[in-house]
């Protein structure tokens, strides 16, 4: 018996999910929400397809809210993705966020990683959050706090991917001009960050 699912869903408008899809759910007991829920999630900087993203958290609340009222499992879980690092477009997360609280090349650019291209059918761009600066970790977790106090009838946790150190979060493509000194830092800070996301999930969802 499988025991979890990496779900992403048709959900409408109304917050429902079709038929065959929640079917489909039923034989999980873990399910992990992404941030693609439904439609206009896709393509958010393509000027050829405008579509309003704002915000995935909501849209993973009404997902899990559904799943929970109509999964035969009553004792289903469902957690909400969300990166570790990576600012994603999609979430509210993202728009506590301030130019300044991103990574930066040693030469003071931004750094920027893009997804697709225009017209195809995933393109994004999107930062990578400075866990060197105290004050990033503190609007990272409270950004996560207000997410689960709000939905915390239906959303059991987190999933936090991007969890290793920063060349690792990055990928083998991740093409970040920094010195090792201030790498070695930014582990530092995001480990930390971790540890503090555990206890904030604790002190609003519970043991």
């Amino acid at each position: 018996m499988p025991t979890f699912y990496f779900a992403t869903t048709n959900l409408s408008v109304d917050g429902t999910i079709d038929a065959a899809s929640m079917d489909f759910l039923q034989r999980f007991g873990l399910i992990i929400m992404p941030k693609i829920q439904g439609p206009n999630t896709r393509n958010l900087t393509d000027p050829a397809r405008p579509t309003p993203g704002c915000c995935a958290e909501d849209r993973i609340g009404r997902a899990a809210a559904f799943i929970k009222k109509h999964h035969h499992n009553r004792d289903v879980r469902v957690l909400m993705y969300i990166s570790s690092c990576r600012m994603f477009p999609y979430y509210r997360l993202t728009r506590q966020f301030e130019e300044a609280d991103m990574l930066h090349h040693s030469n003071g650019s931004t750094f920027t990683e893009t997804v697709g291209g225009p017209g195809q059918q995933w393109y994004y761009s999107y930062h990578t959050a400075d866990f060197t600066q105290k004050v990033v970790t503190a609007k990272y977790l409270q950004a996560v706090r207000e997410t689960l106090t709000q939905h915390k009838a239906t959303i059991d946790g987190v999933f936090a991917d991007s969890s290793g150190d920063l060349r690792v979060a990055g990928g083998a493509n991740m093409h970040l001009d920094q010195t090792p000194e201030f790498e070695a830092a930014w582990d530092v800070g995001h480990a930390e960050m971790l540890t503090q996301l555990q206890a904030v999930v604790t002190e609003v969802l519970g043991p």
